[in-house]
């Protein structure tokens, strides 16, 4: 990996602007400031779709965008197509840089620039940096509304600077980054390196099923301590190998646990996992993943009860390990049920893994007290590049976004709703079973 700071050699100047003829290098110029002054200057209707957005190519882009909201997993070619055009258009845009003049940006689309920078994730190139740093200053700058910003596109801004870190974070740890979860972290003090918090104040983050690690990246850049859970090693080394990791797991701020999750009773024995070679995020331990290709594995389990009572209490618990993720969820009820003495985290997920589940998540989320829930699409979090093909170290891993107030609902946005709402709720299940997106399910105690 290169060091923090410096481009990683894998991050070159891929398909999607290269084949326009354009340095993308170019992203980064003049990059701070897009919005200021833009109140000024046009309505906060205008914010969001500027007049400019019904100009060409943002016209057809937008066009192409609003097909993608009704089936984010459809083809993606004529989206990635046509967001090439809408950012050759961006970066060969004027815009003034004496701002201490009183000279303010250009009022443009800037909402359409952003989807677009968003949409070349789709595509299967990489770009440095300072190319989606350039659209991290957009959504800083700007302040987008996160209620308002949905109901125009159906994705927030904390879901698209999230995707970017996805891509960014395996290389490079910003100086500064955007703070998506200043909610969940509350009133701590900071403290270096990069303005974290102080070890001692930092909360607690359980990453089940980390896989190649980058939601345990992003927890760590927005200031949690974090303890990520599992039971693939080759996917612990994959995460252990970037560079600016290695001090926090050195200051305790990232403890790794090599374990399997194991239901009630289960943990502290040993069990069998079936890993791939190419793709070690995807272990499962269900034997039907030996017919294709994983290789079986022994390893040590354990109970979420126990994750809670030995390492304390938790704001959020991820949890994403497949068939296990209900063992999970029964191994916090079997304690409640038999008085342990447990500090269930206030935030909680799960992903959907087949619909038959869903019932069985609704009714152990009400016997442990969570009274709110958000159902969250997964595809906006799958840069194609650590979707598509064999495991390659230019991208380790996908992730699951943002939680707290900072996820997003596939209706909703950042609205709650209330727990007893969920049974009825069943379009995003139907979406499931129909393979159009898939989902993981947020709840929040009082």
């Amino acid at each position: 990996m290169a060091p923090p700071g410096s481009a990683h050699p894998n991050l070159t100047v891929g398909g999607l602007l290269a084949a326009g003829g354009l340095e993308t290098a170019e992203a980064g110029r003049n990059n701070s400031g897009f919005c200021l002054g833009a109140s000024f200057f046009f309505s906060l209707g205008q914010r969001y779709l500027h007049p400019s957005c019904s100009a060409e190519p943002l016209q057809s882009f937008l066009q192409e965008w609003q097909k993608k909201t009704e089936c984010w997993l459809c083809d993606n070619q004529r989206l990635v197509l046509a967001s090439r055009e809408v950012l050759k258009d961006f970066l060969n845009m004027e815009r003034p840089v004496n701002l201490e003049a009183g000279r303010h940006p250009l009022e443009t689309c800037l909402s359409g620039y952003l989807l677009a920078f968003f949409a070349s994730t789709r595509s299967q190139s990489v770009q440095p940096w300072s190319f989606y740093e350039t659209g991290l200053s957009i959504i800083s700058s700007c302040a987008f509304d996160e209620a308002q910003f949905f109901a125009h596109f159906r994705i927030t801004t904390a879901q698209i600077a999230y995707t970017f870190y996805v891509l960014g974070l395996p290389y490079h740890l910003p100086s500064s980054v955007l703070q998506l979860q200043d909610a969940e972290l509350g009133a701590v003090r900071t403290a270096p390196p990069w303005g974290l918090p102080r070890l001692e104040d930092a909360p607690l983050v359980i990453d089940i099923g980390m896989g190649l690690g980058a939601d345990s990246r992003y927890f760590l850049s927005q200031g949690f301590r974090v303890l990520a859970v599992e039971a693939n090693y080759k996917a612990i080394e994959v995460a252990m190998a970037v560079d600016w990791v290695k001090p926090l797991v050195l200051e305790g701020r990232l403890t790794f646990l090599h374990a399997a999750i194991a239901p009630p009773g289960k943990g502290g024995q040993r069990t069998t996992i079936f890993a791939f070679e190419d793709r070690p995020e995807q272990s499962n331990a269900q034997s039907w993943v030996k017919d294709f290709g994983g290789v079986a594995e022994s390893v040590r389990t354990v109970e979420c009860g126990d994750l809670l009572r030995t390492f304390g209490e938790a704001v959020y618990m991820k949890i994403d390990v497949e068939s296990s993720t209900i063992d999970c969820l029964e191994s916090l009820a079997e304690s409640k049920r038999h008085g342990r003495e447990l500090a269930l985290p206030k935030f909680i997920s799960m992903e959907l893994e087949a619909a038959s589940l869903f019932e069985r998540f609704l009714e152990i989320l009400q016997e442990l007290g969570y009274l709110f829930y958000k159902a969250c699409r997964q595809y906006v979090y799958s840069p194609a590049p650590c979707e598509q093909g064999r495991y390659s170290r230019e991208v380790p891993g996908c992730g699951s976004g943002p939680f707290g107030l900072a996820a997003s609902d596939y209706r909703r946005g950042v609205s709650w709703s209330p727990l007893a709402q969920l049974a009825a709720d069943r379009r995003w299940v139907e979406e499931f079973e129909q393979g159009l997106d898939w989902f993981d399910l947020h709840a929040m105690r009082a």
